[in-house]
């Protein structure tokens, strides 16, 4: 059911549009003009608006500026009876979800009702996460504040609580050995996700240059080919960037998004997978770069949550590694999604701001 608000002069149209909304099982108020109605106008207060266009007293694309200006998002759907191609741009230009020409038919009018419900539906979903996400953020702003002070007060408790298992293990048969080997392998763990949280928490100040970006995948190939990388036996990494590509960032920012993509197609893969690493200019203002993998890829169910802080598509992850990878990305001018691949796994594409042709040749 929706709450849907109906204003046309007409007041014989007005009242079968109400009835015919009412029948269909939604909560509908009825005006022949703007201060009629105006009541239920407001930011929470309605879910759709059908409105006529021409009316005397305030017509229809004022209701909508009127709306606009109020913080009003929800549907209007504007009806008219001079059907022709400037009344529906017109329409859509100030942001009329839809527009109905008279007469309007029962059919055509409940197929845009349920299109305005759906579009209502994923409006306020998507604000319902990004309010989350920005108090996650705002939360973790505030350990930030104090993350050295933190950082030390966990830190060292968990390192003398290591070291005093690591000391009684060597006292104890193999069965406890086992126990004791599990506990410090969570406390492990609880490090790496105390520090992946503070590093996330604290304000980022990027150093950018102009790079070369081909230059830094070949490094980070090498990295990766090393035994350093505690790759599985057999990954194989290779930078694809036959030409120099100059982009704006901060080339250690950088090394560690790529570094954290790595790890997880690493994990994905295992022994035997490929990961390729890529770069090329988009253009005179962007430079993309992809690292891509023939793994299982990334669920549907998924991939709507990716970035988000604490989500995570492994059993044992901490869900920060793709979010820390957003923040850092997004704190030099850059973005990162995921794509489609050409090796059939997951596929993310960074994009950078590219450096000036002038810069680029000096």
């Amino acid at each position: 059911m929706a709450r849907i608000v109906v204003i046309d002069d007409a007041p014989t149209l007005m009242r079968s549009f109400v009835r015919l909304l009412r029948a269909a099982g939604h909560d509908v108020q009825g005006g022949v003009a703007f201060d009629e109605v105006e009541v239920h106008l407001h930011p929470g207060g309605f879910d759709i608006l059908f409105s006529d266009i021409l009316m005397p007293d305030k017509s229809g694309t004022e209701i909508l500026r009127e709306l606009n200006d109020r913080g009003c998002f929800e549907p209007v759907v504007l009806i008219t009876g001079d059907p022709n191609l400037e009344t529906a741009s017109q329409a859509v230009r100030l942001g009329a979800f839809d527009y109905l020409t008279k007469p309007v038919t029962k059919q055509r009018l409940l197929d845009v009702v349920a299109r305005a419900i759906r579009h209502l539906e994923l409006v306020r979903e998507r604000d319902r996460a990004r309010d989350a996400e920005l108090q996650i953020l705002r939360n973790l702003a505030r350990v930030g504040e104090s993350a050295a002070w933190l950082a030390h007060e966990i830190k060292t408790p968990i390192t003398n609580l290591h070291v005093a298992l690591r000391a009684v293990a060597g006292h104890l048969d193999a069965e406890h050995e086992v126990v004791i080997g599990e506990l410090v392998e969570r406390l492990e763990q609880i490090g790496v996700l105390m520090r992946r949280v503070l590093e996330f928490g604290r304000p980022l100040e990027p150093r950018t240059r102009t790079c070369r970006i081909d230059a830094i995948l070949a490094e980070v190939e090498a990295h990766w080919r090393s035994s350093e990388a505690g790759a599985p036996p057999g990954f194989d990494v290779r930078a694809e960037a036959p030409e120099p590509v100059h982009a704006l960032a901060d080339p250690l920012i950088l090394v560690q998004a790529l570094d954290n993509l790595l790890r997880n197609s690493a994990e994905a893969c295992g022994a035997g997978g490929r990961a390729r690493i890529s770069a090329h200019r988009n253009g005179a203002s962007r430079v993309v770069v992809r690292v891509d993998d023939d793994g299982p890829g990334i669920p549907v169910e998924d991939r709507a949550r990716l970035f988000r802080l604490f989500h995570s598509t492994k059993r044992d992850g901490t869900g920060c590694g793709l979010a820390m990878c957003r923040k850092f990305l997004e704190a030099q001018g850059g973005t990162i999604e995921l794509v489609h691949g050409r090796l059939g796994g997951a596929c993310f594409e960074i994009t950078l701001p590219a450096a000036d042709r002038g810069e680029e040749a000096r």
